[in-house]
């Protein structure tokens, strides 16, 4: 079951997508598209939401390596998150203090 804010990955024919539900309807979700992944090359969209069934979509694990909360924050930016972008800069700020 993916909830709005779950990351997921959208594996298609020939790339896979890996995004954010915004919103979801019976058997289908709404995905912000970050990236694709095609060959194991990786373009980041800033592409419309897309609609997606639900039997598409596999949920990406929540833990963030701290190597990768700069790229992120820098996602967040880019799509206007600021509720993202203050939690992971909370999570930047823990890992510092360790």
């Amino acid at each position: 079951m993916v909830r709005v804010g779950d990351w997921v990955k959208v594996c298609l024919k020939d790339y896979d997508v890996i995004g954010f539900v915004i919103a979801t309807y019976g058997y289908s979700a709404v995905i912000q598209k970050t990236i694709y992944v095609r060959d194991g090359i990786i373009m980041v969209t800033r592409e419309e939401p897309v609609k997606y069934s639900l039997g598409l979509l596999k949920p990406i694990p929540e833990t963030i390596h701290p190597d990768d909360l700069p790229v992120l924050i820098d996602m967040a930016l880019d799509h206007y998150d600021r509720e993202w972008f203050e939690e992971l800069t909370r999570k930047k700020n823990v890992h510092k203090k360790r």
